[in-house]
């Protein structure tokens, strides 16, 4: 198995919420519609600017340029296949008001997207970054002023996970980017990651190999294969 198409399925569990609450993917009623004004506070804006430090891409960014980005990424509609075959949802919040996610990470064929052709792994990244908007949608409701929700509790269901996909160089590659641009929020925006429905060994080992802090956020119910 290897540690950074792990490492992957937990920066999924970082990046893409959903905001729906008892539901698959994205709930389009509370979706926001590409032609109109996303409506966002100037604090909701701050709050997304606050996280640039942690991501490669944003490094560079100002307030104003986080601002139009996030305009725009939420403007942006997703494909369906995309919604239906990279499933995620958020199932309530704990007890300190951190969503809890479901990220059915067994069922992603990323393999067979990445296949496809150039213009469909560019959908894909945006379809993380745009899940990255939601994460702080989501919280806002939550948010309070005696606490800025700035977390995430997650589950991360290996069911169904094809290894085929873990001796696939371009898969494997994909896994690396994705663990060198969106690593570090792993150690900011999440509280824990519980694993559950993963064979023992295999994903024993690729934790281990993660670092320390990423070790105590991680907690696994596996298969006693």
């Amino acid at each position: 198995m290897s540690t950074s198409l792990v490492l992957s399925g937990f920066y999924f569990c970082v990046l893409t919420l959903a905001l729906a609450h008892d539901g698959r993917g994205f709930d389009d009623s509370n979706s926001v519609d590409s032609n109109a004004s996303p409506g966002f506070t100037q604090e909701f804006y701050k709050k997304a600017f606050s996280f640039a430090p942690y991501i490669g891409m944003f490094t560079n960014f100002t307030l104003q340029d986080m601002t139009n980005w996030v305009n725009d990424i939420v403007a942006w509609q997703e494909p369906l296949e995309l919604k239906q075959n990279f499933p995620y949802y958020i199932s309530g919040y704990d007890f300190d008001n951190r969503p809890i996610v479901i990220v059915e990470f067994g069922q992603y064929k990323i393999r067979e997207l990445l296949e496809k052709g150039p213009r469909d792994v560019e959908n894909l990244e945006k379809y993380i970054q745009k899940a990255g908007v939601n994460v702080l949608i989501s919280m806002t409701p939550r948010n309070s002023s005696r606490k800025d929700v700035r977390e995430i509790s997650a589950i991360l269901d290996i069911a169904g996970f094809q290894y085929s996909q873990g001796i696939h160089v371009p898969t494997l590659e994909f896994a690396r980017k994705l663990t060198v641009q969106y690593g570090p929020l792993l150690n900011v925006g999440v509280d824990k990651v519980v694993i559950v429905n993963a064979p023992a060994a295999a994903f024993r080992s690729a934790v281990g190999k993660s670092r320390t802090l990423w070790n105590e956020k991680i907690k696994m119910d596996c298969n006693a294969a």
